[in-house]
């Protein structure tokens, strides 16, 4: 059995919900495995839309976005929250898994909030590192050590990024 031919554009269109990998999204279940296992399954699948219905989805590690064509997409960002648990590094890391100077391509984060229960004292809640053709947009991103941290990414498209810090 070989491969079966597809574009991009098929592949970016396949949808993954983390609701079907066991998230919760009631803001006191870890939803961490469960997310990580619907990152996985797209990356897998060559690619895809990791959607995150609305509600309020507790992490309390990192989450890994090692593979090229994934959306981390939310219902809005007043529908769908990540809520950040701790002070454990990154909430979500985006780098190639592959040899040290692989571009990671054509990912995105899209209509979500993320924040902190407490301030961290080190991480970022977006960082992506030799990412190419990224998008991050409509993002409400509040209390974190840093916000976004961009480091050797080109064809990089930000828009509507809110970030507030409030924790003292």
């Amino acid at each position: 059995a070989g491969a079966v031919a597809t574009t991009v554009q098929a592949k970016l269109r396949e949808t993954f919900s983390v609701k079907d990998f066991g998230a919760v999204g009631n803001g006191v279940a870890d939803d961490t495995t469960a997310i990580q296992r619907a990152i996985n399954a797209a990356a897998v699948a060559g690619g895809g839309r990791v959607f995150f219905p609305a509600g309020t989805y507790f992490v309390s590690a990192t989450l890994q976005v090692n593979y090229d064509y994934i959306g981390l997409v939310g219902a809005g960002t007043n529908a769908s929250v990540i809520k950040r648990t701790g002070d454990y590094g990154n909430t979500i890391n985006m780098a190639k898994a592959a040899a040290v100077g692989a571009y990671l391509t054509g990912c995105r984060i899209e209509h979500l909030s993320i924040y902190s229960t407490i301030m961290p004292t080190s991480g970022v809640h977006i960082i992506a590192e030799y990412a190419d053709y990224l998008i991050l947009d409509d993002l409400n991103i509040t209390d974190a050590y840093q916000g976004i941290q961009l480091k050797g990414c080109s064809s990089v498209f930000m828009s509507r990024i809110f970030m507030k810090f409030t924790i003292n």
